[in-house]
This record gives C-alpha cells, sequence and structure tokens, in this order.
C-alpha cells in the first residue's frame, strides 16, 4: 500500500484498468498483518495522526475508500465462494518473507539450528516409536516448538523468554521420544531409511583417546568409518555400510589400540571426485571423473566486520585418523577480528570412506569474541540482550562450484519432494536482480545442489547433527556464479522488486525495520559442528542409487540405548553460544539498536524517509480528486 501511496490509490488505478478492458474480472484485495502488528492501530505520531494515509490503522483504509460505488468489503473466503479459478501460477522457489524475501530470519542464526535439530531428532525418534507422527510422544510439544515465535524476525537475537521456552520444548521433545524408545543389549540402529547405508552421531561412554580405537563387528557389515566429533572423542559420527537392507542392525562394539593416521598425499579422492590441497590447505582442484568443477575459489571463509573483509588463516595440514576403514585431511586455522577479546579457530576435516563415493567433511567454527556493547530493547528482543552490529556476515565454508552456464539449484522439501529451479530467473524477471547478495529460497531437508544439467555438486547434511530449515544461503554474481553458504548468513542489498515508488519504500526497509539488520552479530564467540557430505552428479538431478546414498546420510539411523556402554544415542547439542554480559561496561556507553540504524546512515533516513512520506502525500492527494 506505502509503494501505490495508499490504498484509495491503490483501487483507483486497478479499475481505470477494468474500465480500460485491461483487466476483465473483479479484484481482490488482501490486507494482511500479523495480529500483533501495530498496524492495525492509529500511529500515535502528532504531525500525521490522522493526516498521513497508512498511518490511521485498519479504520482509516476502511474510512480511505468506503465512498467508492465499486469496493466492496469482503473475505478470502466469501470471495472464493464467488469467484471461480482464472489461472496458476507455479512456483519454483519457496516462498518466505524473511530478509531477502526468503528464509534468512527464520534459518540462520545459530539458535534456530539449535531448535530444529532437536525438532529433527525427536520427529526421526517418533517414525520409530509410533505408527503414526500424530500419535507420538513428542506430537504437541513439536508443534509448538515449530511456532515462529521461537524462529522468527527478532533479529540479531532472540527475547531471553522465548528463547527459555524454547530450550524447556526441545530437551522434553528428546526425553519424551527417548522415554518411549525400548533399549537393548547390543548397539542398535534403527533404518529410517530404508538403505544398506546408516549414518548416525553417537555419544562415547568409553574412555578412549581417538575414534580408531573403536571395533565394530556383526554378520551384516560390509565396512565403516567412524570420525571423531570433537578433540577429546566425546562423541562420533558413525558411516556404515551394510551386507544387506534390514529395518534394524545389531552391533557388537569393542575398543582397541589407537592407530596412527595414514599419510595422505594432499589428495582426497573417491570414484567419482577429488580434491587437491596444497601445502597450506587450501583446495586448489576440485574434479568430477576428471573434469575440473572447482579451482581455488572453490572454498572461502571470511567475516566481514565493519565493512571489511577477515579470511581465515590456515595454520596447518594434517592426516586425519579415523575408525574403520578410509582416511581424511584436517585443516585448521584461527580467526581474527579487531577489537576482539578472544581469539577464533576452525578445522575441517575431509574424509573418504572407501565404501561410499562421497567426500564428508565435518566442520567445527569458533568464532571469535567482540565486545557486544549495543543494547537490545525492542518488542521482539528483551532489555539485557547486547550485540555487536559491527559484525555483517558470517561465511564459515563458502563453495563455489565451477559450473558454468544455466546453473540451477536443487533443493528437498520436508515432504521429501526433491525439485529445482533455476537461478536466472531471478534477472529475468528483473533486470536488476543479475546480483543478489543473498537468497535462501530452498527449503533443505539434508540435500542442497547446484548443476548446470550436466555437472553437479549436490551437498548433503547430516540433519541429526546440525540443521535448519533452509541451512545453506546462496549468492548469485553478475557472471552467473552460484555461491554456497551452509551454516552462515550473507548480507548486503536486498533483492529488487519492481514498484511504482521508484525504490523509495524499497529502500526505507532495513533502515526502519529491525528484521532488516544483519544477523551475522548472533554468530559472535559461538561456536558450530556440522557434519556434511560432497556428492557429484552427472546430469540435472542425482541418480537413483546414489540419491538413496544421499537422503541415507541426510536422514540418518536412529540408536536405541543399550547395555555395551562405550556408544550410546548423542543427543547433546554441537551449537554451544558464548555467554556474555554487560558486567564492567560502562551503562553510558551502551547504544540502541535505533541510534547504531542512525550511524553513518542519517542522510539515508532524511533522504529516503522524506522520499517515501512525499510519494504517500502525493498518492493520496491525487486519489482524493
Amino acid at each position: 500500500m506505502c509503494d501505490a501511496g495508499c490504498l484509495r490509490a491503490w483501487v483507483k488505478e486497478l479499475h481505470s484498468k477494468q474500465e480500460s478492458g485491461e483487466i476483465n474480472s473483479d479484484l481482490f484485495i488482501f490486507v494482511n498483518m500479523d495480529a500483533d502488528s501495530p498496524f492495525w492501530e492509529p500511529m500515535n505520531i502528532p504531525l500525521i495522526k490522522g493526516k498521513v494515509a497508512n498511518s490511521d490503522g485498519i479504520n482509516g483504509l476502511v474510512r480511505e475508500v468506503a465512498d467508492l460505488d465499486f469496493v466492496v468489503f469482503n473475505t478470502p473466503g466469501g470471495y472464493l465462494k464467488d469467484h471461480k479459478a482464472i489461472g496458476e501460477i507455479h512456483f519454483t522457489q519457496d516462498t518466505a518473507d524473511g530478509n531477502f524475501t526468503g528464509y534468512a530470519s527464520w534459518a540462520e542464526k545459530p539458535y534456530n539450528r539449535k531448535i530444529w535439530t532437536a525438532i529433527e531428532r525427536a520427529r526421526a525418534m517418533a517414525g520409530v516409536n509410533a505408527k503414526s507422527d500424530f500419535n507420538s510422544p513428542s506430537f504437541n510439544d513439536r508443534v509448538l516448538l515449530l511456532s515462529t515465535t521461537h524462529f522468527g524476525l527478532a533479529t540479531p537475537v532472540l527475547n531471553i523468554q522465548r528463547e527459555k521456552k524454547a530450550d524447556e520444548l526441545a530437551s522434553r521433545i528428546i526425553e519424551q521420544e527417548r522415554g518411549a524408545l525400548k533399549g537393548f543389549k547390543k548397539l542398535t540402529l534403527f533404518n529410517t531409511t530404508n538403505s544398506d547405508l546408516q549414518c548416525v552421531q553417537l555419544k562415547v561412554d568409553a574412555d578412549i583417546e581417538d575414534a580408531s580405537q573403536i571395533i565394530l563387528k556383526s554378520p551384516d557389515l560390509a565396512d565403516y568409518t567412524i570420525i571423531a566429533m570433537d578433540d577429546n572423542c566425546n562423541s562420533v559420527f558413525a558411516i556404515i555400510r551394510f551386507e544387506k537392507i534390514k529395518k534394524q542392525y545389531s552391533l557388537d562394539v569393542k575398543i582397541g589400540e589407537k592407530k596412527p593416521a595414514a599419510e595422505n598425499d594432499g589428495r582426497i579422492k573417491t570414484k567419482s571426485l577429488e580434491i587437491k590441497f596444497s601445502v597450506y590447505g587450501n583446495i586448489y582442484s576440485v574434479l568430477l571423473n576428471g573434469k575440473e568443477i572447482g579451482d581455488e575459489d572453490f572454498l572461502k571463509s571470511f567475516i566481514t566486520y565493519d565493512k571489511k573483509e577477515y579470511a581465515f588463516e590456515k595454520t596447518g595440514i594434517e592426516p586425519l585418523s579415523v575408525g574403520g576403514s578410509g582416511g581424511g585431511i584436517r585443516i585448521k586455522g584461527v580467526i581474527n577480528l579487531p577489537n576482539q577479546t578472544e581469539q577464533g579457530s576452525f578445522a575441517y576435516d575431509f574424509i573418504k570412506a572407501d565404501f561410499c563415493d562421497a567426500v564428508f567433511v565435518k566442520t567445527t567454527v569458533n568464532y571469535p569474541y567482540t565486545p557486544e556493547l549495543t543494547s537490545i530493547s525492542t518488542e521482539n528482543s528483551s532489555l539485557g540482550r547486547f550485540s555487536d552490529m559491527s559484525w555483517e556476515e558470517a561465511v564459515p565454508f563458502q563453495i563455489t562450484p565451477k559450473l558454468g552456464g544455466d546453473v540451477s539449484v536443487i533443493k528437498r522439501n520436508f515432504m521429501g519432494d526433491i525439485s529445482s529451479f533455476r537461478t536466472q530467473s531471478f534477472p529475468e524477471c528483473d533486470e536488476k536482480n543479475t546480483e543478489i547478495k543473498s537468497f535462501n529460497h530452498q527449503l533443505t531437508a539434508g540435500l542442497i545442489g547446484l548443476t548446470n544439467g550436466d555437472s553437479g555438486l549436490v551437498l548433503a547434511n547430516a540433519r541429526g547433527v546440525l540443521n535448519s530449515m533452509a541451512f545453506c544461503p546462496m549468492r548469485l554474481e553478475a557472471d552467473k556464479t552460484v555461491r554456497m553458504n551452509p551454516f552462515g548468513h550473507y548480507y548486503g542489498n536486498q533483492r529488487h522488486h519492481w514498484g511504482r515508488a521508484k525504490d523509495e519504500i524499497l529502500g526505507t526497509y532495513t533502515l526502519v525495520t529491525p528484521q532488516g539488520k544483519s544477523i551475522a552479530p548472533a554468530y559472535n564467540g559461538n561456536r558450530e559442528t556440522a557434519m556434511m557430505a560432497f556428492f557429484g552428479i552427472n546430469s540435472d538431478m542425482p541418480r537413483e542409487e546414489q540419491l538413496a546414498d544421499i537422503l541415507a546420510f541426510a536422514d540418518g539411523a536412529v540408536a536405541a540405548e543399550n547395555e555395551s556402554k562405550i556408544l550410546s544415542p548423542f543427543c547433546g547439542d554441537n551449537v554451544f553460544f558464548k555467554t556474555a554480559k554487560a558486567d564492567g561496561i560502562d551503562e553510558s556507553k551502551l547504544k540502541n539498536p535505533i541510534m547504531t540504524g542512525f550511524a553513518g546512515n542519517l542522510k539515508n533516513y532524511v533522504t529516503k524517509g522524506s522520499k517515501a512520506i512525499t510519494h504517500i502525500v502525493k498518492a493520496q492527494i491525487k486519489a482524493k480528486k
């Protein structure tokens, strides 16, 4: 309505198209906002109260158009009773109303991933416990936890009371499902994917130093690889191939001697994929069946802080010890930012398993901590929370396949549907979208990928380790290159949308809305560990046999409690948050988020804000004639 100027101007414009014959049907304008939005009530601003359109609440909107004889009031249901469908619209991208016209606001905060991962685990256990999801012990509480109240538009962090409620629900749904899942004498895995490949994170109850000490045995076992999930081997990720598909598998677990890591020549090579590393740990070539699909630009990691990029600094590359067959390489280093009080660090483990044509990757990022001096006190974020708004982008593991041509995004939703959309649909719809700083229009139930139809790369993500509903934002460059940012956050100009107001309405969005700000401050001082896998494809979609392995890795197995006292179900977190307080900070130096928005942008506020209001007033005057 602001873009049209006011509701009256909008309906008169549309009615003129009806009178000219350009539109040959009735039209329905659905005025819709959140129930708790201040939009519904008059704005208590003395200078404009009751005078400027869009400021007088629902009553003002009704009065604007009540005298027009071609306007009637209705509801969506009422309108549909009397009007037949006149066409179909097909959406290839998924739709949401968060930052960057996508899922950024709901999916890209580390806290989003903490509670979503709990939902993933409880849902997986429910699939074993109950005949239907509706009858599972955790169903009601999972529905409550899925409320947007616990994910929503609050930026960069949630209201502290909302977090407490979400934490309580997250713990409860896991306990409800664990209590319903019976125990066994041996380590038992339930097959949730009808595959002979089983993948699961397990808690280590025995006192061991290294994943290579863990020995698995079973008559059904073909081969396995075990990866330590932390330096102390408190938990591991097991990738296991069995001889045949069964509903559940029993395994004997023993502890053996520690084995030295196998020497590596700087390559991770599978049947179809090969990744080459320099002596400094940089990737300089990625090959798919001998064809290069990645170069020195393939992997990049950085934080954008105070408008400057700070690259992760690699300090070493070393062979990685694993349990069972296979082997790997660890790339490690440090992360530094100006003003930090704690240095960050990272470790990327690249692993091959002899029985699976994929490169597995474990990423652990300990973000540096910088003092948080911005006070957060809005309707969405309680007083007492603080942030450092100089954080602009968190890009821990950016992947840029070298594909060329017309690149499409492959995605899987949470109903199991796998589809794709062309990234060039953005500029084809609006030529100003040849570059998009961030787009996250892809629900990602453990599977996301890029393909040009002939070659591509699928990135699978172990949902039970760390996940969100849309874990991989992307960036589109002017030369058609597409970059993937799993478990990160891009920031920059919003996607362009056609408008009547010369972009002034859109231009005020990030200036006046809290959710228009960067989510990157939510990463400050936190730590995340994720488990992913690269699969190369030679078509527009993964083939059936390959897809079975992708989904088995993504969805994972469910482990039951057992009497072995060596490996048990892992129910801990793989994301940890810095406990930061304002102790010792001069309260007078704390900044309100509104004022930080003004900082350096006062000219933008005055220029764009005045132009937006002028546009509204002019439209309002013209519409009264």
